[in-house]
């Protein structure tokens, strides 16, 4: 596993992640996608300038994890906000200078992973 891998290494091949750093309030945003979050096995850390952790996995975070997050992901950088999308796999799949929701779901669904994901729920129905 590569060094990028080892930080969210309890996600691999489970879920994929979406790290924020931000100082924004960004909880109702988080709150209204909550369905679609779920949907496509993702787990969010909102990271702010202090630290302070706003996330939707239920493992109680240390931080020393949080501090790994950012020294592994934080790109130094004029903008305030930074988003980053990570695949099941580990890999980094975008970054961005703005959380949009609607554009990063439309980039998951199109990936293998998710589209056999989408056949497999059809095919149960």
């Amino acid at each position: 596993m590569k060094g990028n891998s080892t930080v969210l290494k309890e996600h691999l091949w489970k879920h994929r992640v979406i790290i924020v750093f931000t100082d924004q309030d960004l909880s109702k945003k988080w709150k209204n996608a909550k369905e679609e979050l779920n949907e496509r096995h993702l787990i969010y850390y909102q990271i702010d300038k202090n630290n302070t952790l706003i996330t939707n996995h239920k493992k109680v975070i240390n931080h020393e994890f949080i501090k790994s997050i950012r020294s592994t992901y934080a790109k130094e950088t004029q903008q305030t906000t930074q988003v980053i999308l990570i695949g099941k796999d580990g890999k980094v799949k975008k970054r961005s200078s703005k959380l949009e929701l609607k554009a990063l779901y439309s980039l998951i669904d199109t990936m293998p992973m998710r589209k056999q994901e989408i056949r497999e729920k059809s095919n149960n129905k």
